[in-house]
């Protein structure tokens, strides 16, 4: 089974890498107000840029919810299984 390396980059130092085999995380909306929401990243996924909105990031491993946080505004890029959040805010809950 493949995994994937979460990192949540925020201007106090970085976190993780945390081994997960899938992310979940709020996608910003576009100006014409369409796409966002929560979106789900698992091994695999094509590489891609994300505009994160404020909510909840969340990882699980083999179904079960490794980490919960907070998450502020920022961006989340993803390349070959690893998963780099770069935000103001984090907190983990």
């Amino acid at each position: 089974m493949s995994e994937l390396h979460l990192t949540v980059v925020t201007p106090d130092g970085a976190y993780g890498p945390y081994v997960c085999d899938s992310v979940r995380l709020n996608a910003e909306e576009d100006s014409k107000g369409k796409g966002g929401g929560s979106c789900g990243i698992r091994p695999g996924h094509i590489d891609a840029l994300f505009s994160l909105e404020k909510g909840e990031l969340a990882a699980y491993l083999n179904s079960e919810k490794i980490l919960t946080a907070n998450c502020g505004d920022g961006i989340a890029s993803v390349s070959k299984n690893v998963i780099t959040v770069i935000t103001e805010e984090y907190k983990e809950i």
